[in-house]
């Protein structure tokens, strides 16, 4: 029976470089749910514009501290990953096309600040950011370059 040895730190940095970002995201993620006071004041009644921002500069700070610990390998088959990004973009809006599942009426509308043009444009921009480079890096990071190889790890 063999045991194994303890992670070095470097190991641990690692560990920490894949995990944390997803950990905090979820958390500040959460956190809307806990707050949320619906009639309360807007930081309250709507924490997403507050918690969404923080989250997107935590996170992307963190992305950017633990850099240099990702390992990012060149697209092998282009043709293949747009292929497969079609077909999940399908599947992901054919349930609500083909099934006639009601529509979601429910979500972000920026237009709840259109009385202060700067938050309007600076929340609308943080969003987007949010949503087209942090999300997709801290999940992936998580998902592929730390919970999958640690599945698949003989240790």
């Amino acid at each position: 029976m063999t045991t194994s040895a303890a992670p070095t730190p470097a190991g641990k940095r690692k560990l920490i470089a894949h995990a944390l970002p997803m950990f905090l995201f979820v958390a500040l993620f959460s956190l809307c749910s806990l707050l949320r006071r619906p009639g309360a004041a807007l930081w309250l009644a709507a924490p997403e514009f507050w918690v969404y921002p923080l989250q997107t500069f935590l996170c992307a700070g963190l992305l950017v501290f633990y850099w240099r610990e990702y390992e990012f390998h060149p697209l092998r088959r282009p043709a293949f990953t747009v292929a497969i990004a079609l077909l999940v973009f399908v599947l992901w809006i054919a349930p609500q096309q083909f099934f006639h599942f009601p529509a979601r009426l429910v979500g972000f509308n920026p237009d709840t600040l259109s009385a202060s043009p700067a938050a309007y444009w600076t929340t609308l921009i943080l969003r987007f950011i949010r949503l087209v480079i942090v999300v997709p890096l801290v999940e992936e990071i998580f998902w592929r370059g730390f919970l999958l190889r640690y599945l698949i790890s003989e240790r």
